[in-house]
């Protein structure tokens, strides 16, 4: 029936199992580990769009405080300005 008596089919039949079972054991873990590096990757991507992102804010509030603090020194403090004595309100019809 067998030509090999030496070789037990069972003992075959495991070992094909066991060859199977760590082939989709290694696709499983390299699956995983593409999921897990691309989770890293968008947590990164994440991260450094929100450093740029206040960098960004950052630099537009230093812009604005200091385009207002130019616009403030065309004025000089010391000005004086003229107050009419007597304001004349229009009559309403």
């Amino acid at each position: 029936m067998n030509d090999e008596p030496h070789l037990d089919r069972n003992a075959l039949n495991e070992n094909i199992q066991r060859t199977v079972d760590r082939t989709a054991l290694r696709k499983v873990r390299k699956l995983a580990d593409e999921l897990q590096a691309e989770d890293a990757a968008r947590q990164r991507a994440g991260k450094r769009a929100l450093i740029i992102t206040g960098v960004v804010v950052t630099v537009l509030a230093a812009w604005l405080v200091a385009g207002l603090i130019a616009s403030d020194s065309k004025f000089e403090r010391g000005q004086t300005v003229a107050v009419p004595d007597k304001v004349v309100m229009p009559k309403k019809d």
